[in-house]
This record gives structure tokens, C-alpha cells and sequence, in this order.
């Protein structure tokens, strides 16, 4: 299982992956507008756990942030978020990683630290892995959520101790 996903997850980051929500004010109408953003990104089908979307709703205009493993994921992102309801303009600042065969193969090895780690490993089985892997020109980034304390500094110290990684920095959090 965890051996298909990954091998898919290079391809444009297939796979799904929790979005991150930042509305920028509370309220029925800004909390409706994010939950619907969320759903419809993580429908996006190049989105995978090497990939990490974010948003920002201000009342008016949303801003799509974070990095994707490719370009069709920024654009895919762009139009789904013009479609929202109560949505007028779409800042899209999605940055888009460079293509690298070392970071590819540093994804797979950071997929496999973590996912593959016998306390970690049953993240891998949900339908929305929490742990997104970031890796742009060898550094790391963890984003999302795990369960406890001991879980986010293990995953830190796993991505640390892969071959290539230049730096981590862990942030991931714990689910409320």
C-alpha cells in the first residue's frame, strides 16, 4: 500500500493532502467560503502529500499560497478557488518547485523515513495523509498535523536523519 502511493505521489504529487485554512476574518460567510476552498482543493487530483496549498480569505479577495510539485496544481488551484461562491479576485501566489531528479529522489526517501516508520506509519493509511514533505533543493519542510508532541518531533528527527537533507524545519502541528 504505502509502496503504490508512493510511487505515485512523485508523479505531480498524486494523492491527497489536508489544506491548510487561514481565513482572515470569522463569521458564517468567511468560515462557509473556507470550508467549501478546502474541500474543492483537496479534490484536486495533482494534489499529494509533496505538495502544500494554502489560502487566505480577506472578504473579497482569496490568496492562494504554498508550493506545489508542479504547475498544473497552481493553475488547477487558481480556477477552482474563481469558482467559489462570494469569491471576486484570485491572488494566486502558489510557488511552483523546481523540477530536480536529487529532490525526487529525496521526496521518496523522506516519504519512506516517515511513513514508513512503524509509529508513523498508520498516517499513511488515511484518506488525506496530515504529514506533507516539502524538499526544495535538498531542505525540508514539514507541514500539517499529527496527534501528539512525540509524533511531530519524531517525524522531525526521521527527515533529519535521510541522506541529502540539507535542513528541516518542522511545522508540523498537533491536531486540536
Amino acid at each position: 500500500m504505502i509502496r503504490a502511493v508512493m510511487l505515485g505521489a512523485v508523479i505531480c504529487g498524486a494523492g491527497a493532502a489536508q489544506t491548510l485554512v487561514e481565513p482572515g476574518q470569522a463569521g458564517v460567510c468567511c468560515q462557509g467560503i473556507a470550508q467549501e476552498a478546502r474541500r474543492e482543493l483537496l479534490r484536486l487530483p495533482a494534489y499529494g502529500v509533496f505538495d502544500d496549498l494554502k489560502f487566505t480569505w480577506n472578504g473579497k479577495v482569496l490568496i492562494l499560497s504554498g508550493e506545489a510539485t508542479c504547475p498544473e496544481l497552481r493553475d488547477d488551484a487558481a480556477v477552482v478557488a474563481t469558482t467559489l461562491p462570494g469569491v471576486r479576485t484570485v491572488q494566486n501566489k502558489i510557488v511552483v518547485l523546481a523540477p530536480s531528479a536529487s529532490d525526487n529522489r529525496l521526496r521518496m526517501a523522506e516519504f519512506q523515513a516517515i511513513y514508513g516508520n512503524q509509529k508513523l506509519g498508520w498516517y499513511a493509511r488515511r484518506a488525506a495523509p496530515p504529514i506533507r514533505i516539502i524538499v526544495n533543493h535538498g531542505s525540508i519542510k514539514l507541514e500539517g498535523t499529527v496527534a501528539s508532541e512525540g509524533d511531530r518531533k519524531l517525524a522531525g528527527v526521521l527527515a533529519g536523519g535521510v541522506t541529502g537533507a540539507s535542513s528541516v524545519m518542522n511545522e508540523l502541528q498537533i491536531e486540536p
